[in-house]
């Protein structure tokens, strides 16, 4: 009974493991291609905190097209890349970097929200486009610095029996990696995007009569109904983060926790199932964010579909003048020679 049921639940993540991530980078690419184009836009563009979407998605598309990728790869597909020690450890270094950058790019969206609703002058300097462009380009140092330690300690060993695989080094390390992966990757990010939407949201109900005045100030609806909608998209797409990304993290505490632990065997293949499940979660939480915008927000919808048009016009344009090029080179050599003639 126990050897059937360990064969079925290998059998049902690895299908899982093989089909769901197809989807997930399939859609979240193209998906994150439309948030690229729908923040670009003309009516967005100085918003600091579509910047940080925008940004955001950027490193989406990178975790979901090489980090997905290659976990896909790692999982079903015996390539001799794989085996290579400078794979595993490039592998899981960039692992930790694009996911972090865009984890970074949505905390720092959640900030600004909560310094532009400040009733503090000085705090709502602080949403500012210059300000949006200092501190990204900060979160991509922070993020490249700090996940660097596993280029050093990773590499393939024997864990739980099975050989070349690519893990940490055990030992010491073993268990920073683990309050790394949970702390600094996981809690401590949403921490900090919890701890600002409360605020801001608290800014909002405490401060409506001062907003109202500093908005009628700046006679500036199109920029407030932006702002609202800005900050409605942030708090979903907290809320929807936190529970896509809690599997993992409890699935690596408890991995930790329990290290010295004897397991038998339907305890380890139950572990392995959620760890891998985890996984695949993990990579939808970058594919969620244009599907996510695109339900909840009309204005989001609204600027999608005109910057798709204009996108769609410029396309067509751009064919019209290739096709009239052609004809007008044409028509002019035959007008020149025609006149040759004449002159012979």
């Amino acid at each position: 009974m126990t050897d059937s049921y360990i064969t079925t639940l290998s059998q049902v993540i690895s299908k899982i493991t093989l089909y769901v991530p197809y989807f997930t980078i399939t859609l979240g690419t193209v998906g994150a291609l439309c948030n690229i184009l729908t923040f670009s836009a003309k009516k967005l563009r100085q918003n600091p905190c579509a910047f940080y979407f925008l940004c955001s998605s950027v490193f989406d598309i990178l975790t979901l097209l090489i980090c997905g990728t290659l976990r896909l790869m790692v999982d079903h597909y015996q390539y001799a890349l794989n085996q290579t020690a400078i794979f595993c450890k490039i592998r899981v270094y960039l692992t930790g970097v694009f996911p972090g950058i865009s984890t970074a790019c949505l905390v720092l969206a959640t900030i600004d929200r909560c310094w532009l609703t400040s009733s503090l002058a000085r705090w709502r300097r602080w949403s500012r486009i210059t300000i949006a462009y200092r501190l990204v380009i900060v979160a991509i140092i922070v993020w490249l610095i700090s996940p660097a330690h596993m280029l050093v300690f990773y590499d393939f060993y024997t864990i739980n029996g099975v050989p070349n695989t690519c893990s940490s080094q055990p030992g010491v390390y073993s268990t920073f990696i683990s309050a790394f992966l949970v702390i600094w990757l996981t809690i401590i990010p949403y921490i900090c995007m919890f701890i600002a939407s409360i605020m801001t949201f608290s800014h909002i109900r405490a401060s409506r009569e001062r907003v109202m005045a500093f908005q009628q100030q700046q006679q500036q609806e199109a920029h407030r109904r932006v702002d609202r909608h800005l900050i409605l998209i942030m708090f979903i797409q907290v809320i929807l983060s936190v529970t896509l990304l809690s599997l993992r993290t409890v699935v690596i505490a408890y991995t930790y926790l329990t290290r010295d632990v004897v397991k038998d065997s339907r305890s380890r293949a139950i572990e392995s199932f959620f760890s891998q499940f985890g996984t695949v979660v993990y990579y939808i939480n970058y594919a969620k964010s244009f599907y996510l915008c695109t339900l909840a927000s009309p204005l989001f919808r609204q600027v999608f579909w005109n910057q798709l048009n204009q996108f769609k016009n410029y396309i067509t344009h751009s064919t019209r003048e290739n096709a009239v090029v052609p004809i007008s080179i044409t028509a002019a050599t035959k007008k020149r020679s025609n006149q040759d003639v004449l002159n012979d």
